[in-house]
C-alpha cells in the first residue's frame, strides 16, 4: 500500500507539472519516462 500511495504522489506531481507548463512542448517530453 505504500507503494501504491508513492505511486499516486508521484502521478499527482506530474499532473500538476503538465498543468502548469502545458504551454510549453518540453513538458510532454519531460512527463516521459
Amino acid at each position: 500500500m505504500i507503494a501504491q500511495s508513492c505511486y499516486k504522489m508521484a502521478a499527482i506531481a506530474a499532473m500538476s507539472k503538465f498543468l502548469r507548463g502545458r504551454k510549453n512542448n518540453n513538458t510532454l517530453l519531460a512527463l516521459l519516462p
